[in-house]
């Protein structure tokens, strides 16, 4: 009787700890899922936040980019000689405003935590600032141009004193027919490369942003195409007046012996 009586109360025993068992391993397995869920909502805000800082160090680096060819044409525009002062005030001024610009996004760029507005400020630094993509070769034409006429300067002086030499050289009797053709030509490429520069200038100088516009775009890059085209046509006659300059000098050498000619100077119109 003793025996069942125990035998009975293990039984009941065994009841009532397998729901508390039971219960125990219920929410051991809730803890877990739980547990799972929250670890993978991390991971997504983890690869969200990696993707939204990736984003911002590559839109920091397109805009110092920006910033650092602005910065030097700040240095090339200062080192012009020849342009006018109202033109590169006025050149000077619209970088720095473009330095200041891309400087302020750079700012709210980085502050930046939401993915939606974050695409939409990098978007900014393509179309909120076309005119970086103006300034450049404005600011680049420019300054070949006013190095052009720099050396134009050059070899005139350089030109008036090899005419002096020309003119003694005749009046020791030498032969100064081909060399006083090549001083003219000389004066002739000096004057091509003066105007071409020029008119690059002139041609780019006025062009405004595009803002979008097609049709001001297409505009932009017609007249920057002409003025590339004089640049080149200018860069090409100093090629050839340099050609004159050497041919000059080698007659001088060995000038050959005939009656002399008149006097003539190099003239850049």
């Amino acid at each position: 009787m003793k025996t069942f009586s125990r035998i009975l109360a293990t039984s009941m025993l065994l009841l009532v700890a397998a729901p508390a068992l039971a219960l125990g391993t219920s929410v051991g397995a809730g803890a877990s899922v739980q547990t799972t869920g929250a670890a993978s909502t991390s991971v997504k805000v983890n690869a969200n936040a990696s993707l939204i800082t990736k984003a911002i160090q590559k839109a920091d680096q397109e805009i110092d980019r920006r910033i650092q060819s602005l910065q030097k044409l700040v240095t090339r525009v200062g080192s012009m000689a020849k342009v006018t002062d109202e033109f590169k005030a006025n050149l000077n001024t619209n970088v720095q405003n473009q330095i200041g610009g891309l400087t302020q996004l750079k700012t709210k760029i980085d502050a930046d935590t939401d993915e939606t507005t974050l695409k939409g400020d990098v978007k900014t630094i393509k179309d909120a600032y076309r005119v970086y993509v103006l300034l450049i070769p404005q600011a680049v034409l420019a300054a070949t141009a006013d190095r052009i006429v720099v050396l134009v300067d050059m070899m005139v002086g350089m030109g008036n004193k090899l005419s002096a030499r020309i003119d003694a050289a005749a009046q020791a009797g030498a032969d100064v027919t081909a060399l006083k053709a090549a001083l003219a030509d000389l004066g002739t490429q000096l004057t091509q490369a003066q105007a071409k520069a020029q008119s690059a200038v002139n041609g780019s100088a006025g062009l405004s942003p595009d803002q979008g516009d097609v049709k001001v775009t297409a505009s932009n890059a017609a007249a920057l195409k002409v003025a590339r085209t004089d640049v080149q046509a200018a860069h090409d006659a100093l090629v050839k007046a340099r050609q004159d300059i050497q041919t000059i000098l080698q007659g001088l050498k060995n000038p050959a012996k005939v009656q002399a000619t008149s006097s003539s100077q190099v003239q850049v119109q």
